[in-house]
């Protein structure tokens, strides 16, 4: 078990594939659509990092208290910097 936190606009989202196939999500926190702190899956058949288009990428847009599964072995995923600082 991991506990991630991300907090400000400063940190650089890092594209990885998990050492366990099976990744569960648990989110604590809504991110509106546009403000960042959403979970981006890499399309495995372009492999150019954060610098694919956003039509090569799959988003997922979590809302508090939702819990999500995905083989984070087989499935490059990074989570996008929030845009807005803490308020």
């Amino acid at each position: 078990m991991s506990i991630n936190l991300q907090r400000g606009i400063t940190r650089d989202p890092i594209v990885h594939v998990d050492s366990i196939p099976l990744e569960g999500l648990l989110c604590v926190t809504s991110h509106p659509k546009g403000t960042g702190g959403e979970i981006v899956f890499e399309n495995p058949e372009k492999r150019r990092a954060q610098e694919q288009s956003t039509a090569e990428c799959k988003s997922l847009y979590m809302k508090s208290g939702e819990l999500t599964f995905f083989n984070g072995s087989r499935r490059e995923h990074y989570v996008r910097p929030l845009i807005c600082p803490e308020t």
